[in-house]
């Protein structure tokens, strides 16, 4: 999609009309509809065995729609999101809690539950406008397909950056909004960490050794190595793992225990790689 096809008043929060190209799709809060069709699309909205449809999207790959479930707890919430082909054959059916939901990498169901939650529950109201936005961009001439994994992180602040530079400063806001209405970066960071340690497989701070980072830690005067080591940022992570890697590289004096030298540097240069991805 186009610079020039952004304007102010393109995106509405809860019912959503995106023209891509060909393509078109419909988002947000539907109401009690059935199903609606049209030569090119069929937009599954309302199901009483899934519950209360809060956000229906359609486009060249299929429909999604995303439901509350009858058993809806506000306090952890879990939707169910379904998808379908151009031909109506459901191909996805799951639950999506969205305390899981990572933007650092996840595909468009997971996603577009997650924009639908924050603009249900009134955290975001045009969440969903500005997801299907930023996956409109994305996807103009991409090809993806629904469970195809993305960073959104990257997609949005695109999106952001863009209506910045044409001086629109509404869509700006409305882009910056849904930014802010996504987890904090030192939720970012922790994931990007929990991300490394099933990636590797290696616990960075052993019990029965002294990691780098705790001596690091020590020289800059702190007596015990605490949880926010890396910092309130992506930025503040990258450059603490940069330290740890040069010394890791360039050791005072040979490492004691070689084996766990090399597992720290294996698993450092991994966790810089994934902060790299954000």
């Amino acid at each position: 999609m186009g610079i020039n096809g952004i304007s102010s008043g393109y995106y509405e929060a809860r019912y959503t009309n995106v023209k891509n190209k060909a393509n078109t799709r419909f988002v947000g809060n539907m109401g009690k509809t059935a199903a609606t069709q049209n030569a090119s699309f069929v937009l599954h909205i309302s199901d009483e065995a899934d519950g209360e449809a809060i956000g229906s999207s359609t486009d060249r790959r299929g429909s999604v729609t995303v439901y509350k479930p009858k058993d809806f707890d506000p306090s952890h919430p879990v939707y169910k999101v379904k998808a379908w082909d151009v031909k109506g054959s459901v191909t996805a059916e799951r639950m999506v809690d969205v305390a899981e939901v990572d933007p650092i990498s996840a595909d468009y169901l997971d996603m577009f539950a997650y924009s639908s939650h924050l603009a249900d529950s009134g955290k975001c109201p045009d969440a969903q406008g500005a997801f299907i936005g930023a996956n409109a961009n994305y996807n103009a001439d991409s090809g993806y397909s629904y469970f195809d994994k993305a960073n959104w992180f990257g997609m949005v602040k695109d999106m952001m950056q863009m209506q910045y530079d044409v001086g629109n400063l509404a869509g700006y806001a409305k882009y910056k909004q849904f930014w802010d209405s996504l987890p904090s970066c030192s939720e970012t960071v922790m994931r990007a960490y929990d991300k490394t340690l099933k990636e590797t497989e290696i616990d960075p701070f052993p019990m029965n050794r002294i990691s780098t980072a705790l001596v690091i830690h020590v020289e800059q005067g702190k007596e015990q190595l605490s949880s926010d080591f890396l910092g309130n940022t992506v930025e503040s992570a990258t450059a603490m793992v940069k330290k740890i890697l040069e010394r890791i590289y360039n050791p005072i004096s040979p490492p004691m225990h070689p084996e766990f030298a090399a597992e720290e540097r294996k698993f450092y240069e991994r966790f810089l790689d994934n902060l790299n991805a954000l």
